[in-house]
């Protein structure tokens, strides 16, 4: 048992469901109080306030802190002043909220998207703010880095035990599928599921698909994070990530496969993002997690679940 009471924003989210349930198995808290956008504008603080006044949160409970507007390259490189606006807004008030209903621990979520550019991979969690994000994201990158500032203050001036992940690129189930808003592999999924229900003999994606990424399954986010909200208190940040880096064009080639689609891909050399992200974890192995779910087993699932709920995705 790690708490009386959890609150989990971003809920009905990709890695909040997948958690819920794992908490849920292993009964780490008496009670779990969940929050989605349909709930409550975290955005707003004086909504938000209300919420913490009606769940009544107190020094017994912790809280996750998973709420965010994200989304992928398109909709970060065309609209980075929203990205930054609601992202601040959002954490800005769970933050001082925490501090001020007496939260036991607050755990908040950023992103690898945040290093620098110029930063030595793989990336350490201690180059997080030493130099300037990839300019297709910046003002998300820069939403997410105050995250990490914002906490460090409250611990700092009033001794809160705020704490930051940051994760690399999650995929799985229940992802959002919505075509050039999501992340890679839900986008590259539905472009490919579409190329084969149309017929279609070719199918163009962003990139040249040399780009590296690491891809880590939401399965083993939600037991990074028990294992976090377990055993890590300290101040700087913590990766949760695989530490493998994969070029997309095998995650498109393992899509094909699953999706079952064997049309030819024709890659644009437009929109390549930065070329490789690779991320140091030192400090998650360090606390005994361990990845279970192989990158093909997971696009496996994921491709699997999507064909299965096509009508009822996100998308």
């Amino acid at each position: 048992m790690l708490n009386h009471s959890l609150l989990i924003t971003g809920a009905s989210g990709l890695v909040g469901k997948s958690l819920s349930k794992k908490i849920k198995e292993q009964n780490l808290y008496d009670r779990i109080f969940f929050v989605n956008s349909k709930m409550c504008d975290l955005r707003n603080e004086a909504y938000t306030q209300l919420l913490f006044y009606d769940y009544e949160v107190n020094t017994t409970w912790d809280c996750i802190h998973l709420a965010a507007r994200v989304g992928g390259l398109g909709a970060n490189t065309l609209s980075n002043a929203d990205f930054f606006s609601d992202n601040i807004r959002m954490n800005t008030n769970i933050i001082d909220l925490c501090y001020k209903f007496k939260v036991n621990k607050l755990l908040s979520f950023a992103s690898t998207c945040v290093y620098p550019v110029s930063a030595t991979q793989p990336y350490k969690e201690k180059s997080l703010h030493d130099g300037w994000p990839h300019d297709t994201n910046f003002g998300y990158a820069f939403s997410k880095r105050m995250i990490d500032i914002q906490s460090r203050a409250y611990r700092n001036q009033y001794g809160c035990n705020f704490i930051v992940a940051v994760p690399t690129n999650i995929y799985g189930p229940e992802d959002n599928f919505t075509l050039d808003k999501a992340h890679v592999i839900p986008d590259l999924i539905h472009k490919i599921y579409l190329a084969k229900k149309e017929n279609r003999s070719e199918i163009e994606l962003w990139g040249d698909g040399t780009q590296l990424r690491d891809f880590i399954f939401v399965d083993d986010v939600a037991n990074a994070i028990i294992t976090i909200m377990e055993k890590f208190n300290d101040e700087e940040p913590i990766n949760i990530a695989t530490g493998k880096d994969i070029p997309i064009k095998k995650i498109a080639k393992l899509i094909k496969k699953s999706i079952g689609y064997d049309g030819k891909i024709k890659w644009s050399k437009d929109y390549k993002g930065i070329q490789k992200k690779s991320v140091d974890i030192s400090k998650i192995i360090n606390l005994g997690w361990k990845q279970k779910t192989s990158i093909e087993k997971g696009i496996m699932e994921t491709c699997k679940w999507f064909v299965e709920n096509y009508k009822i995705a996100r998308k």
